[in-house]
């Protein structure tokens, strides 16, 4: 995917990765380019006056218009950029390693291996290589370790293009982070107005009340995870060393080549629901909670 981009659009994916304050400029462009599509020619010198921004907004110009592309063409996946990482803020301010240790983390007391019964891991945090006991034998540090499962996008029927194991998973494993770009739910609500409007599919997941992960043009695998009512992953929200993050845990034993789902038990925009085709006898008909439920917290993250 990536060599549809030009060089210098690449060193700028690394550089947002790096750089959270060039990211908010980028997720700040989406305010700019529906009306800049009208009067760019003439607002093109204020806004070169911006260091950067010129190149920031051609980035995501690019980027959609190589989505339009891929989405003429069902024997493509639908386009983005990959990331390692969330692009953005997310949380609060890094703190040093004495306060991240005092404030976010707990002993956990496991003398063998910190498995599903971990006190830390049934709180949905990462155990802290300062704290834990088993040093590099701990087995509750998958996410900051990078230990996602091996995976493959495959097209899957009337459900578009899905995520399979390309090799068997146990129950507990992780499958992967949710990355993409950490958005405020103002930025959120603008792209589904303006950016997504005429999208079929959606990458967004939420990490707070004002955080929501975008994968829509940045973002890892876990984006093709299709819903089902029957699945066989959770979306958990996490904490690792004070930051929280969204990922997919295995919540039974996977075989290789078997699709890796979740249940999307999440807020739909709008009145019309979105059909589901998972295809399992206990499926409910469609995606998400209707939007006067909303505020019953998912049973995925409970």
């Amino acid at each position: 995917m990536l060599e549809q981009l030009s060089a210098s659009e690449l060193q700028l994916v690394s550089n947002l990765q790096s750089n959270r304050n060039l990211h908010f400029r980028l997720a700040a462009c989406d305010f700019s380019m529906p009306e800049i599509d009208s009067r760019f020619k003439t607002e093109r010198e204020e806004y070169s006056l911006i260091p950067g921004l010129m190149d920031l907004l051609q980035l995501n110009r690019r980027v959609d218009e190589l989505r339009q592309l891929h989405a003429q063409d069902p024997r493509r996946p639908a386009f983005f950029v990959p990331v390692s990482n969330a692009l953005g803020k997310v949380g609060k301010e890094d703190r040093d390693e004495d306060s991240e240790l005092r404030i976010y983390q707990m002993f956990c007391g496991c003398r063998q291996r910190c498995d599903l019964k971990c006190l830390n891991r049934e709180m949905k945090q990462e155990c802290h290589a300062g704290i834990c006991q088993l040093g590099p034998d701990c087995g509750n540090r998958s996410i900051s370790r990078g230990k996602q499962a091996v995976c493959v996008v495959r097209y899957a029927g009337s459900k578009g293009w899905g995520l399979f194991a390309s090799e068997g998973l146990k129950n507990g494993d992780l499958v992967g982070e949710y990355v993409g770009e950490v958005v405020d739910a103002r930025i959120c609500h603008h792209r589904f107005a303006y950016n997504y409007e005429n999208d079929r599919h959606f990458y967004m997941l939420g990490i707070s009340d004002n955080e929501i992960v975008d994968a829509t043009r940045f973002g890892g695998l876990c984006r093709f995870v299709n819903h089902s009512c029957n699945p066989n992953c959770a979306i958990q929200k996490w904490s690792v060393k004070g930051r929280p993050l969204v990922a997919f845990f295995a919540i039974k034993d996977i075989r290789a080549g078997e699709e890796i789902t979740a249940d999307y038990n999440c807020q739909r925009f709008g009145t019309k629901a979105q059909t589901c085709d998972c295809g399992q006898p206990n499926c409910r008909g469609t995606i998400g909670l209707r939007p006067a439920l909303h505020k019953k917290k998912p049973a995925s993250w409970s």
